[in-house]
């Protein structure tokens, strides 16, 4: 288990893996954790300092929370997402329909297509993600 942290009525905690460092918080009693990116914000990446300099006015910090839990936690705008990001992937798998890219530019095809299912994975572990954050608030 992570340590957890306290501070003006929020818990929070960061994850690590090699180099990144990824802070979650939440407001002391909720169930879910969620992402504070200053990237959002325009730093390079996110330090401690930043996810205190994020607590220190509880009332910009519950602001924050809720519209990030509003925009996470929407299953139609995600839903709707996958089902663009799967369309444009099933395109690639039509006959022929690697006609379009002939030209010299080898590999072009093969990129794009990996392109599409990496958007179309993204996109469901995006819908993922927020049928969880649904499941937390509802239930």
């Amino acid at each position: 288990m992570k340590k957890i942290h306290q501070k003006n009525g929020f818990e929070y905690r960061c994850e690590r893996y090699l180099t990144d460092v990824t802070w979650y918080f939440r407001p002391i009693g909720f169930k879910a954790f969620l992402q504070y990116c200053a990237h959002e914000n325009g730093l390079r990446r996110t330090l401690k300092a930043d996810m205190e300099a994020l607590l220190n006015t509880p009332e910009s910090a519950k602001k924050y929370y809720d519209e990030k839990l509003l925009r996470d936690s929407n299953v139609e705008e995600a839903a709707e997402e996958f089902e663009r990001a799967k369309s444009a992937y099933e395109v690639t798998q039509a006959p022929g329909w690697e006609d379009n890219f002939r030209g010299n530019n080898p590999g072009k095809i093969g990129r794009r297509e990996a392109d599409l299912r990496s958007a179309m994975e993204g996109a469901k572990a995006r819908l993922d993600h927020a049928k969880r954050l649904r499941a937390l608030i509802d239930g």
